[in-house]
């Protein structure tokens, strides 16, 4: 299995994703009384309204891996760790408003101009979203611009850690045994009556052994005769993982030799004449395929790890007020 691409490919979109819905700007106080204050930062609100969302979507996660119920003490602690991100954001913005950029302003034209692109921004909705994303753009730019300047661009990985990463890692880097095929495929409806699946299977019957015959070869069949994608490549439907197709395909197009070809197999989707060409035995990656990926997923634990840091050296030093102990 390729290992999975996770990383950001710009801080912004790192920053981005590292706190979602958090780039709701702070209000002042006065402007929302009908919100109850979560907490302070440095006098500057978070309301309970902003943590709520988070909250959930964390909460339907926690049971969405096995969890019935969610007890008041389990879902305290998810409401106080989607509340402490949002308060390491709100320092990581008021630190950013610390530093002067003379192009903030014109980097956020742009960030709004590409995201509000062919929408309506006349009516009071469109002109309400585009402030909104202006605040979340500017708050975005706040905390990249601060996060800069403590070196988080600059950060990079030894490739001792790499290495050392691969080793330890074995099972992370197994590409399993794969099979390159290609199919006739003569299509059944979801629920087709007994007839129509007996005709299927006859004009299958009868396409196979035209195969056979080799009068004319696999690819030229499938063009002619097969539904699907894969029909305009003569079938091809290149290297194939375990799981990648109904178990009725995989359990023959595995058991082929190569240059065999299948009777008809049936599956939920209908008969598949299957042609194998190539096998590819099972394999652990080696270190020079994986290193470029191995580069990006550590550096994007280094920047959570030096983020974090930076965030508890802010706490510190700021006055943060918790003001909310439960949510509704």
């Amino acid at each position: 299995m390729q290992p999975k691409r996770i990383i950001a490919s710009s801080l912004t979109a790192w920053t981005l994703l590292l706190f979602g819905s958090s780039f709701v700007m702070a209000e002042p106080i006065q402007q929302k009384t009908e919100h109850e204050v979560a907490a302070t930062v440095n006098g500057r609100p978070i309301y309970s309204h902003q943590i709520k969302p988070d909250v959930d979507r964390a909460l339907g996660r926690h049971k969405k891996y096995g969890a019935s119920t969610v007890s008041e003490g389990v879902r305290q602690q998810i409401q106080k760790g989607e509340l402490d991100k949002h308060i390491e954001m709100e320092l990581l913005v008021q630190a950013g408003e610390k530093i002067s950029d003379s192009k903030l302003e014109k980097k956020v034209d742009e960030m709004v101009a590409a995201n509000m692109t062919g929408k309506d921004t006349g009516t009071p909705e469109g002109k309400l979203k585009e402030k909104e994303y202006r605040q979340q753009a500017r708050r975005t730019l706040l905390v990249e611009g601060y996060l800069a300047t403590r070196g988080l661009q600059e950060l990079r990985v030894p490739e001792a850690d790499l290495r050392k990463f691969y080793e330890g890692n074995p099972r992370n880097f197994l590409l399993p045994e794969s099979v390159k095929v290609s199919h006739i495929l003569i299509t059944l409806a979801r629920k087709a009556a007994p007839e129509e699946i007996a005709l299927a299977k006859e004009q299958s019957e009868k396409i196979w052994k035209e195969v056979l015959q080799g009068a004319k070869s696999f690819e030229e069949l499938a063009t002619k005769y097969s539904v699907g994608e894969s029909a305009k490549k003569g079938g091809d439907l290149g290297y194939i993982n375990p799981n990648f197709m109904p178990a009725e395909f995989e359990k023959v197009a595995f058991a082929l030799k190569t240059g065999e070809v299948s009777e008809p197999v049936q599956t939920r989707h209908g008969f598949h004449i299957i042609k194998s060409y190539d096998k590819k035995p099972a394999r652990i990656q080696e270190f020079a395929e994986v290193k470029g990926f191995l580069e990006r997923f550590l550096l994007k634990k280094y920047q959570e790890t030096r983020r974090a840091e930076i965030g508890r050296e802010l706490r510190t030093k700021a006055k943060v007020e918790i003001l909310l102990n439960t949510m509704s």
